[in-house]
């Protein structure tokens, strides 16, 4: 398997990887066994799922997990990665969990990269569209100051002053989609 596979007990401890689990933390393999699971997460709150009183509780509810977590590898560096785990049972009682975490860090980088090229290409798409709409709308709005229109002529340049507003606002609800928003 390329994915980390990790056995725990149902206290809890790490009763055996794979060659990838091993090559993902940077831990050699006896490093791991015996030891709390809870040591692999970057995140305080996703250790405690680990703690031994919960992790009894989740053994007991059968419950398969599935989710984004992120592994603190020897080196201290976070490893984003996708976990699913499910309880071993041997004659009806669990005896531990089985974990598979599949490194994410590559395809993130690569939809980060993605998504800022999204964002440039339409950041180009908009002032592009811009530039001819502007003028088109100065156009539009001196005709209408500056000519005595009536009739069908009033409401054919009305028509075109309402409508390239109206694109302009497309144009510009299209850059606030394209910008990256702040983390809340």
């Amino acid at each position: 398997l390329t994915d980390g596979v990790f056995v725990c007990d149902v206290e809890g401890r790490i009763e055996s990887v794979n060659q990838a689990a091993v090559d993902l933390c940077g831990y050699q393999s006896q490093e791991l066994m015996g030891r709390s699971v809870a040591i692999l997460w970057g995140l305080p709150e996703q250790a405690a799922w680990f703690d031994q009183t919960r992790f009894r509780k989740l053994l007991q509810r059968r419950a398969f997990q599935r989710s984004d977590m992120t592994l603190r590898a020897k080196s201290g560096e976070l490893i984003p990665v996708a976990w699913s785990a499910s309880v071993l049972e041997v004659s009806g009682e669990p005896t531990g969990l089985v974990g598979v975490a599949r490194d994410v860090s590559v395809e993130r980088r690569l939809e980060s990269e993605k998504l800022r090229a999204v964002q440039s290409m339409a950041a180009s798409v908009a002032h592009e569209i811009r530039n001819p709409l502007g003028a088109i709308q100065n156009s539009a709005g001196l005709l209408l100051r500056d000519l005595s229109l009536d009739g069908e002529d009033l409401a054919l340049l009305e028509i075109v002053a309402a409508e390239t507003q109206r694109i302009s606002d497309i144009v510009e609800q299209f850059l606030q989609f394209a910008r990256p928003a702040e983390p809340t």
